[in-house]
């Protein structure tokens, strides 16, 4: 099962030019591409990276000026669209003003401190016949983007990738002799 959701703080190698604005720029966040308004973002600087899948409470999103380009009914949840034709993820946001604030360094998660949690998709049961979720059969579908893990291969390295396209997933067990 995926870990819950990461808010972290880093600090910017590079801004470059969007191709297609004169007013934006694109902003590498830990291997996520993020496009934001030129000249908010500077090399060298600490920020906080916000990526898709946030639920990003109404204080903060409204503070920071996001709500409107949040997702779901109560507008609160982060996404990925495109600006100009190039692909956004999530946003970035600048370190508070604040004392114990100081002490956050590049890698930390404050994901706590805004109250920021992971979106859970409504369950969808399929044919009528979905049972519940029992702890003994542990759910796999959930994985981790990719792009979490920047560095977790190395070059040259052999990889082998498998994907199911179609079809059903069925499980059985014997829980408690049922």
């Amino acid at each position: 099962m995926a870990t819950k959701i990461q808010t972290p703080v880093f600090t910017v190698a590079d801004v470059a030019p969007h191709p297609n604005a004169d007013r934006l720029e694109i902003v590498q966040a830990l291997g996520w591409q993020v496009v934001c308004g030129k000249g908010l973002r500077k090399a060298g600087q600490k920020y906080i990276y916000v990526q898709p899948d946030s639920i990003v409470p109404d204080e903060w999103s409204e503070q920071w000026g996001v709500k409107d380009y949040l997702k779901g009914k109560a507008k609160n949840r982060v996404g990925q669209i495109r600006l100009r034709g190039e692909p956004s993820f999530g946003f970035i946001v600048d370190v508070p003003i604040h004392p114990h604030t100081y002490a956050w360094k590049d890698g930390d998660d404050v994901s706590e401190y805004f109250g920021i949690t992971k979106y859970e998709p409504p369950v969808k049961t399929s044919c009528g016949d979905a049972e519940v979720a029992c702890d003994l059969f542990p759910e796999y579908t959930d994985i981790e983007n990719l792009r979490n893990y920047p560095d977790v291969f190395e070059e040259d390295e052999m990889v082998v990738a498998t994907e199911k396209i179609h079809g059903s997933n069925l499980r059985l067990g014997i829980v408690s002799g049922e």
